[in-house]
Protein backbone atom coordinates (compact mmCIF):
# COMPACT_ATOMS: atom_id res chain seq x y z
CA UNK A 1 0.00 0.00 0.00
CA UNK A 2 1.78 3.27 -1.07
CA UNK A 3 1.81 6.05 1.83
CA UNK A 4 1.02 8.59 -0.71
CA UNK A 5 -0.68 9.51 -3.98
CA UNK A 6 0.17 13.14 -5.29
CA UNK A 7 -0.34 15.22 -2.04
CA UNK A 8 -3.22 12.85 -0.71
CA UNK A 9 -2.39 10.24 2.63
CA UNK A 10 -3.24 7.12 2.26
CA UNK A 11 -5.23 5.59 4.95
CA UNK A 12 -6.27 2.00 3.29
CA UNK A 13 -7.32 0.40 0.74
CA UNK A 14 -10.82 0.45 -0.37
CA UNK A 15 -10.69 -3.24 -0.07
CA UNK A 16 -14.36 -4.82 -1.18
CA UNK A 17 -15.77 -2.02 -2.30
CA UNK A 18 -13.55 -0.94 -4.98
CA UNK A 19 -15.27 1.42 -7.86
CA UNK A 20 -15.61 -0.52 -10.98
CA UNK A 21 -12.20 -1.68 -12.26
CA UNK A 22 -9.94 0.79 -10.32
CA UNK A 23 -8.06 0.16 -7.45
CA UNK A 24 -9.46 2.74 -4.77
CA UNK A 25 -8.06 4.22 -1.22
CA UNK A 26 -9.49 5.88 1.74
CA UNK A 27 -7.20 8.91 1.90
CA UNK A 28 -6.77 11.52 3.96
CA UNK A 29 -7.16 14.91 2.03
CA UNK A 30 -4.45 17.86 1.38
CA UNK A 31 -5.25 20.99 3.48
CA UNK A 32 -5.83 22.78 0.30
CA UNK A 33 -9.32 21.30 -0.12
CA UNK A 34 -10.89 22.40 2.90
CA UNK A 35 -12.42 18.95 3.24
CA UNK A 36 -11.75 17.06 6.90
CA UNK A 37 -13.41 13.87 6.22
CA UNK A 38 -11.55 10.87 5.14
CA UNK A 39 -12.49 10.28 0.90
CA UNK A 40 -12.07 8.00 -2.33
CA UNK A 41 -9.45 8.00 -3.76
CA UNK A 42 -9.78 6.56 -7.82
CA UNK A 43 -7.05 5.55 -9.77
CA UNK A 44 -7.92 5.83 -13.42
CA UNK A 45 -5.16 4.57 -15.11
CA UNK A 46 -2.90 5.78 -17.67
CA UNK A 47 -4.73 8.55 -19.90
CA UNK A 48 -3.42 9.64 -23.35
CA UNK A 49 -4.32 13.32 -24.04
CA UNK A 50 -7.14 13.09 -25.81
CA UNK A 51 -8.88 10.89 -23.32
CA UNK A 52 -7.43 12.97 -20.29
CA UNK A 53 -8.84 16.30 -22.22
CA UNK A 54 -12.18 14.32 -21.99
CA UNK A 55 -12.17 13.32 -18.10
CA UNK A 56 -11.09 16.92 -17.27
CA UNK A 57 -14.59 18.30 -19.35
CA UNK A 58 -16.64 15.58 -17.78
CA UNK A 59 -15.09 16.33 -14.26
CA UNK A 60 -15.99 19.97 -14.17
CA UNK A 61 -19.49 19.14 -14.95
CA UNK A 62 -19.50 16.22 -12.23
CA UNK A 63 -18.06 18.47 -9.69
CA UNK A 64 -20.67 21.29 -10.57
CA UNK A 65 -23.52 18.93 -9.51
CA UNK A 66 -25.22 19.28 -5.66
CA UNK A 67 -27.32 16.04 -4.83
CA UNK A 68 -27.97 13.57 -2.16
CA UNK A 69 -28.17 10.71 -4.65
CA UNK A 70 -24.36 11.00 -5.73
CA UNK A 71 -21.12 11.34 -4.32
CA UNK A 72 -19.16 14.37 -4.75
CA UNK A 73 -16.32 15.19 -7.04
CA UNK A 74 -13.66 16.43 -4.80
CA UNK A 75 -10.90 16.48 -6.96
CA UNK A 76 -9.43 15.47 -10.30
CA UNK A 77 -5.58 15.40 -11.57
CA UNK A 78 -2.99 13.60 -12.74
CA UNK A 79 0.93 12.18 -12.24
CA UNK A 80 3.26 12.87 -14.90
CA UNK A 81 5.53 10.54 -16.46
CA UNK A 82 7.57 11.78 -19.06
CA UNK A 83 7.27 9.94 -22.06
CA UNK A 84 4.56 8.15 -21.23
CA UNK A 85 1.05 8.54 -20.50
CA UNK A 86 -0.08 10.20 -17.65
CA UNK A 87 -1.81 8.18 -14.48
CA UNK A 88 -5.19 10.09 -13.82
CA UNK A 89 -7.03 10.12 -10.53
CA UNK A 90 -10.35 11.72 -9.09
CA UNK A 91 -11.52 12.12 -5.23
CA UNK A 92 -14.91 11.78 -4.04
CA UNK A 93 -16.41 11.71 -0.90
CA UNK A 94 -18.61 9.08 0.80
CA UNK A 95 -15.77 6.54 1.87
CA UNK A 96 -18.23 4.02 3.89
CA UNK A 97 -20.65 3.57 0.13
CA UNK A 98 -20.48 -0.25 -0.44
CA UNK A 99 -21.63 -1.54 -3.71
CA UNK A 100 -24.41 -3.78 -3.73
CA UNK A 101 -24.19 -7.47 -3.86
CA UNK A 102 -24.35 -8.82 -7.05
CA UNK A 103 -27.25 -11.16 -7.35
CA UNK A 104 -28.24 -10.59 -3.65
CA UNK A 105 -31.85 -10.36 -2.62
CA UNK A 106 -32.10 -10.53 1.10
CA UNK A 107 -33.82 -8.38 3.33
CA UNK A 108 -37.73 -7.06 1.91
CA UNK A 109 -38.67 -6.26 -1.01
CA UNK A 110 -39.61 -2.75 -0.19
CA UNK A 111 -35.40 -2.23 0.80
CA UNK A 112 -34.68 -3.45 -2.50
CA UNK A 113 -36.58 -0.87 -4.43
CA UNK A 114 -35.88 1.94 -2.32
CA UNK A 115 -32.31 0.77 -2.88
CA UNK A 116 -33.38 1.40 -6.75
CA UNK A 117 -35.68 4.20 -6.61
CA UNK A 118 -32.56 6.04 -4.87
CA UNK A 119 -30.29 5.16 -7.89
CA UNK A 120 -32.70 6.61 -10.81
CA UNK A 121 -32.88 10.02 -8.64
CA UNK A 122 -29.08 9.82 -9.02
CA UNK A 123 -29.41 9.27 -12.84
CA UNK A 124 -31.98 11.99 -13.00
CA UNK A 125 -29.55 14.07 -11.02
CA UNK A 126 -26.92 13.65 -13.85
CA UNK A 127 -29.32 13.98 -16.67
CA UNK A 128 -29.98 17.38 -15.23
CA UNK A 129 -26.38 18.64 -15.23
CA UNK A 130 -26.73 17.12 -19.27
CA UNK A 131 -24.80 13.98 -18.51
CA UNK A 132 -25.97 10.28 -18.90
CA UNK A 133 -24.45 7.64 -16.86
CA UNK A 134 -23.65 4.50 -19.21
CA UNK A 135 -23.32 2.20 -16.40
CA UNK A 136 -26.01 1.49 -14.37
CA UNK A 137 -25.53 -1.80 -13.17
CA UNK A 138 -25.34 -3.19 -9.10
CA UNK A 139 -21.71 -2.36 -8.63
CA UNK A 140 -22.46 0.96 -9.53
CA UNK A 141 -25.22 1.00 -7.26
CA UNK A 142 -23.75 2.14 -3.49
CA UNK A 143 -25.61 1.60 -0.36
CA UNK A 144 -24.59 3.12 2.97
CA UNK A 145 -26.35 3.98 6.43
CA UNK A 146 -29.55 2.93 4.62
CA UNK A 147 -29.27 5.18 2.15
CA UNK A 148 -28.67 4.55 -1.21
CA UNK A 149 -26.41 6.63 -4.24
CA UNK A 150 -25.82 6.23 -7.80
CA UNK A 151 -21.63 6.18 -8.12
CA UNK A 152 -20.30 8.59 -10.94
CA UNK A 153 -20.01 7.35 -14.52
CA UNK A 154 -15.96 6.71 -14.33
CA UNK A 155 -15.79 4.55 -17.20
CA UNK A 156 -18.11 6.48 -18.77
CA UNK A 157 -16.36 9.78 -18.51
CA UNK A 158 -13.19 8.04 -19.95
CA UNK A 159 -14.84 7.27 -23.12
CA UNK A 160 -13.79 8.62 -26.26
CA UNK A 161 -16.31 8.59 -29.12
CA UNK A 162 -17.46 5.78 -30.41
CA UNK A 163 -18.64 5.21 -27.16
CA UNK A 164 -18.92 1.37 -27.38
CA UNK A 165 -19.98 -0.05 -23.89
CA UNK A 166 -17.37 -1.03 -21.83
CA UNK A 167 -16.68 -3.85 -19.90
CA UNK A 168 -15.09 -6.86 -17.68
CA UNK A 169 -17.19 -9.38 -17.52
CA UNK A 170 -19.69 -10.71 -20.19
CA UNK A 171 -22.81 -10.54 -17.23
CA UNK A 172 -22.25 -6.68 -17.22
CA UNK A 173 -24.10 -6.62 -20.71
CA UNK A 174 -27.36 -7.33 -19.35
CA UNK A 175 -28.11 -3.81 -18.62
CA UNK A 176 -26.81 -2.88 -22.09
CA UNK A 177 -28.80 -1.78 -25.00
CA UNK A 178 -27.88 -3.34 -28.45
CA UNK A 179 -27.09 0.99 -29.41
CA UNK A 180 -24.73 1.13 -27.36
CA UNK A 181 -22.96 -1.83 -28.89
CA UNK A 182 -22.80 -0.41 -32.09
CA UNK A 183 -21.02 2.61 -30.70
CA UNK A 184 -24.07 5.31 -29.29
CA UNK A 185 -23.42 7.38 -26.83
CA UNK A 186 -25.12 6.70 -23.38
CA UNK A 187 -28.27 8.94 -23.11
CA UNK A 188 -30.93 9.02 -20.71
CA UNK A 189 -33.23 6.63 -22.30
CA UNK A 190 -30.29 3.86 -22.43
CA UNK A 191 -30.26 4.65 -18.66
CA UNK A 192 -33.57 4.14 -18.46
CA UNK A 193 -33.21 0.55 -20.13
CA UNK A 194 -30.27 -0.26 -17.58
CA UNK A 195 -32.71 0.60 -14.76
CA UNK A 196 -35.39 -1.48 -16.01
CA UNK A 197 -32.54 -4.35 -16.23
CA UNK A 198 -31.24 -3.93 -12.74
CA UNK A 199 -34.89 -3.74 -11.35
CA UNK A 200 -35.83 -6.91 -12.99
CA UNK A 201 -32.80 -8.53 -11.86
CA UNK A 202 -32.78 -7.35 -8.07
CA UNK A 203 -37.15 -8.23 -7.72
CA UNK A 204 -36.56 -11.58 -9.61
CA UNK A 205 -32.94 -12.76 -9.08
CA UNK A 206 -32.74 -13.23 -12.89
CA UNK A 207 -30.78 -12.18 -15.85
CA UNK A 208 -32.34 -10.41 -18.88
CA UNK A 209 -29.90 -13.15 -21.34
CA UNK A 210 -29.47 -15.87 -18.92
CA UNK A 211 -26.76 -17.22 -20.58
CA UNK A 212 -24.50 -14.77 -19.93
CA UNK A 213 -22.66 -15.70 -17.77
CA UNK A 214 -21.29 -18.73 -19.73
CA UNK A 215 -20.20 -16.80 -22.66
CA UNK A 216 -16.89 -15.16 -24.00
CA UNK A 217 -17.02 -11.92 -24.36
CA UNK A 218 -17.33 -11.93 -28.52
CA UNK A 219 -20.39 -14.50 -27.91
CA UNK A 220 -21.77 -12.13 -24.75
CA UNK A 221 -21.82 -9.04 -27.15
CA UNK A 222 -23.58 -10.99 -29.80
CA UNK A 223 -26.02 -12.09 -27.60
CA UNK A 224 -26.82 -9.06 -26.09
CA UNK A 225 -26.55 -7.55 -29.85
CA UNK A 226 -29.26 -10.00 -31.30
CA UNK A 227 -31.30 -11.68 -28.54
CA UNK A 228 -34.33 -10.31 -26.91
CA UNK A 229 -34.51 -10.04 -23.58
CA UNK A 230 -36.05 -13.26 -21.54
CA UNK A 231 -38.96 -12.07 -18.95
CA UNK A 232 -40.20 -15.46 -17.57
CA UNK A 233 -39.00 -13.83 -14.45
CA UNK A 234 -40.97 -11.06 -13.94
CA UNK A 235 -42.44 -10.38 -10.25
CA UNK A 236 -46.59 -10.42 -10.32
CA UNK A 237 -48.06 -6.89 -10.84
CA UNK A 238 -47.17 -3.51 -11.43
CA UNK A 239 -43.35 -3.68 -11.07
CA UNK A 240 -44.23 -6.30 -14.27
CA UNK A 241 -45.50 -3.35 -16.39
CA UNK A 242 -42.86 -0.85 -15.08
CA UNK A 243 -39.90 -3.24 -16.01
CA UNK A 244 -41.93 -3.77 -19.64
CA UNK A 245 -41.99 0.07 -20.34
CA UNK A 246 -38.18 0.56 -19.41
CA UNK A 247 -36.64 -2.25 -21.57
CA UNK A 248 -39.41 -1.21 -24.64
CA UNK A 249 -36.72 -1.69 -27.80
CA UNK A 250 -38.38 1.93 -28.72
CA UNK A 251 -37.04 4.80 -26.55
CA UNK A 252 -39.66 7.08 -27.11
CA UNK A 253 -42.17 4.50 -25.34
CA UNK A 254 -40.21 3.89 -22.18
CA UNK A 255 -41.01 6.33 -18.92
CA UNK A 256 -39.66 9.75 -20.02
CA UNK A 257 -37.19 10.29 -17.08
CA UNK A 258 -34.96 8.38 -14.75
CA UNK A 259 -37.20 10.49 -11.75
CA UNK A 260 -40.33 9.49 -13.62
CA UNK A 261 -38.93 6.05 -12.63
CA UNK A 262 -38.01 6.37 -8.91
CA UNK A 263 -41.50 7.95 -8.53
CA UNK A 264 -43.35 4.48 -9.90
CA UNK A 265 -40.45 2.67 -7.48
CA UNK A 266 -41.49 3.87 -4.97
CA UNK A 267 -45.48 3.38 -5.42
CA UNK A 268 -44.28 -0.31 -5.73
CA UNK A 269 -42.44 -0.23 -2.45
CA UNK A 270 -43.90 -3.47 0.17
CA UNK A 271 -42.54 -5.56 3.09
CA UNK A 272 -42.94 -8.77 0.85
CA UNK A 273 -39.65 -10.63 2.37
CA UNK A 274 -37.48 -11.42 -0.42
CA UNK A 275 -34.67 -14.83 -0.92
CA UNK A 276 -31.97 -15.63 -2.79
Amino acid sequence: MPASFADYRIAAPLGATQRGPYRSWVALPPARLGHDAEVVLIELGALDEPTWAVLRERALQLAAIRSPWLPRLLDAGRRPDPGHPCDAWVTCDHPDARPLEEGSRKGTRGTALRQLAGAARGAHDLHQAGLAHGDIRESTVLSEGGETLLDLPWRAATGLPPQVARIGHPVELDGVEADRLWGAAATRASDVYALGALLYRRSSGALLHPDLAGDSLVTAAQRALLESPRLEALPPGPAAELIRECLDPDPARRPHSALAVAERIEELEGPEELED
